[in-house]
């Protein structure tokens, strides 16, 4: 069953009305909303370079900043995310390292 599956192609994810209302967007008086504008000023004239190059991309850079201070996170452990999520053999194309 499994190698049946990895031959056909994957549906467009469909999202209910139900799932967006549960987006959460910052409000224009919430403090983050200035960070999340001033980032993408700052990023749409860069080129977003796919996610096992994000180490490397100011753009990733910019953005995970601005998206940390939505939630309170500490900018360095979204840093460490990126790193590691770049390093994931299913985004790196590259074997697991052996433990």
């Amino acid at each position: 069953m499994l190698l049946d599956r990895r031959a056909r192609t994957l549906d467009y994810p469909m999202w209910g009305l139900e799932h967006l209302r549960q987006i959460s967007i910052p409000k224009p008086d919430d403090p983050a909303w200035d960070a999340l504008a001033a980032a993408f000023d700052e990023v749409c004239d860069l080129d977003l370079l796919p996610m096992k190059q994000a180490n490397e991309c100011d753009a990733h850079r910019v953005i995970d900043r601005a998206a940390a201070q939505v939630p309170g996170i500490d900018e360095a452990e979204v840093a460490e995310w990126r790193r590691k999520l770049a390093r994931e053999p299913a985004i790196s194309n590259q074997p697991a390292p052996d433990r």
